[in-house]
């Protein structure tokens, strides 16, 4: 029947929005436009270790990753407030894992809209970039390390030089 081809088709339609979301390496909360969170996906319950009956209907800048820092919470009260204007805010954060390691992540909320252009939710989403920054930062002290090595090569030349047009001078004032 038409009705149970179209509960077959809305339960596949679910279940693929399940694994999307769940399965993401992102961490995902989705808001209401005040910021009360109304989902999260596995990800970041797994990262923070709250589960989501803990979490679900509480304030977003509540949220365990963001307990670190008043300045973050305070950061994302804001971006949260822009959001729910209508404009997308991305930026560089930290997060705090349930583990208590700090995580630098590349944050971004955006507002979604309905049919009458209202804002009706917020998608917030952190990537971690932990990792990448972390090779960032060492390929920079290896650069510094090389220029310190070049200029100390670069004094050493400049010495060699300077002793021999010395021993030159010295060399015709002795007469040898």
């Amino acid at each position: 029947s038409k009705l149970r081809e179209t509960q077959y088709a809305l339960n596949l339609s679910e279940k693929r929005f399940s694994a999307v979301f769940n399965y993401s390496f992102q961490l995902i909360t989705i808001t209401d436009p005040d910021g009360i969170i109304i989902d999260r996906n596995q990800t970041i319950l797994n990262f923070s270790q709250v589960s989501r009956e803990e979490i679900i209907r509480k304030n977003f800048t509540s949220a365990a990753e963001w307990s670190h820092s008043p300045h973050e919470q305070v950061k994302l009260k804001n971006a949260i407030q822009t959001a729910a204007g209508g404009i997308p805010v991305r930026y560089e954060t930290t997060n705090i894992s349930g583990e208590g390691v700090l995580h630098d992540i590349d944050f971004s909320i955006n507002p979604v809209f309905d049919d009458n252009n209202k804002v009706i939710m917020l998608i917030a989403e952190g990537r971690d970039i932990t990792d990448r920054k972390q090779a960032e930062s060492g390929r920079l002290r290896l650069e510094e390390q090389l220029r310190q090595s070049q200029k100390m090569e670069s004094i050493g030349r400049l010495a060699g030089g300077i002793a021999h047009d010395f021993n030159n001078v010295l060399g015709g004032i002795m007469g040898t």
